[in-house]
Formats: structure tokens, sequence, C-alpha cells
């Protein structure tokens, strides 16, 4: 199975500053038209509330995945209904301590609403997630990305193939998050279990030299 695309608009402030006139509504309708399967983004700066992610709640986009932090779990029920997912990190790293997963799997009980978390891709860890009852774990590709060597690179490999196998053995689904380079990605791709990618600064490095739909259709090229 070729595990879906989500596009990350986490990075949209940045880029907007350095491109004026950008829009992140745009930019979510023209991921869709391309055939993303989904968006992330971050909880708003603001104070959250049932109107900070209205912008994204509408006819013709794809599922919504917020991407909060573990301080900003008491706020999340304050975004209502709009977000499909939430992805737990630790302000981006990987998440240690699962009280607070648990806690919040408990509010969410009877909603729609699904909760990933970002975590290493150890056995132990694994199991103490999938006791919170998490529908998902997301493993990070950064220390794959960064492997100095062949070497290095094959057993980051071997790793994360068995972290996807012994997740989804526990009825934890399955996304990876980070940058996807090209002679990785066919690898990555065939990780069984392995449903989604969020390949964050690598579609955005393509899209702003190719633009959108051109970006996702060499991407699924690239893991098919």
């Amino acid at each position: 199975m070729t595990p879906r695309v989500l596009v990350s608009l986490e990075l949209f402030p940045k880029v907007a500053s350095v491109i004026p006139g950008m829009d992140d509504l745009d930019i979510a309708y023209a991921c869709a038209r391309a055939g993303a399967d989904g968006l992330v983004v971050g909880v708003p700066s603001e104070t959250p509330n049932r109107d900070s992610l209205a912008r994204f709640d509408r006819p013709g986009l794809p599922l919504l995945c917020v991407h909060a932090s573990l301080h900003q779990l008491d706020n999340l029920n304050a975004l209502g209904s709009a977000p499909d997912r939430f992805l737990i990190s630790d302000d981006g790293r990987a998440v240690k301590q699962f009280d607070s997963i648990a806690d919040l799997k408990q509010r969410l009980s009877g909603t729609h609403q699904e909760i990933a978390v970002l975590i290493e891709s150890e056995p132990q860890v694994i199991k103490s997630v999938a006791k919170t009852r998490a529908n998902w774990v997301a493993f990070s590709t950064a220390e794959l990305q960064q492997a100095e060597s062949l070497a290095h690179a094959e057993q980051e490999m071997l790793r994360l193939r068995s972290a996807v196998l012994l997740a989804s053995r526990n009825n934890l689904r399955v996304m990876l998050y980070g940058d996807v380079d090209r002679h990785l990605a066919p690898s990555l791709s065939k990780l069984e279990g392995l449903e989604e990618i969020v390949p964050t600064n690598t579609l955005w490095a393509l899209a702003l030299r190719h633009g959108w739909e051109q970006t996702l259709e060499t991407f699924r090229r690239w893991i098919e």
C-alpha cells in the first residue's frame, strides 16, 4: 500500500515572511487540488478557540491535523470539532511521558478526533503509547536524514522497520514526520504498516520551485 501524503503548513509563517502576499488558505486549496491527503497546521499562537481554525474547516479541504505541544493540551478542546486529528510532540521533540496523552484521549472520547504521538522508535516507548489508547504514532525521519554513512542509514532504516511493525501489532497506526529525500523515499514507502508520510521541508522546497501540483505528483512518483 502506498502511504498517503500530508502537507505541513507549519512552515508557512517563515516562508511568508520572505515571500509577501502568500495566503495559507490558497495554499491549502492548491494542495487539495493536487491530491494531498491531509494538512498539518500548528495550534494558533493566540488563545485557541473555535474560530481559530475556521479557515481550514471548509468543503474541499482534506483531513486536518493540528500539531500541538504537551503544554498546549489543556487548550485543545477549545478548538471544537474542526481538527480530525491531533499530533502531539514535546515542542517538536519526541514525547517521553504519556500520562497527559491518556488524559487527552479520555477528554476526546465520544468525538471523531484522533490522537497521534511523536515518539522515539523504541519498543518500550511504543508499548507505553499503546496503553494510552492513542490512535497513531509518528516517527521522525531526522535521524535517517542525517545519517553520515551507509551503515548508519541502514541501521536506522532497520530500526524504523521494526518500530512500524511493532506499532501495527499494538493497534497503532503509523505516520512518518519529517524530511524525506528522493533517495530515501522508495525504501520508506515500502515499510510494512506505514500509512502516512508528512514530508515537511521536502515538499516546500519542491513547491517553491515547481508549484504544489507538480510537487505532489513528483513526490508520489518517488514513493510509488
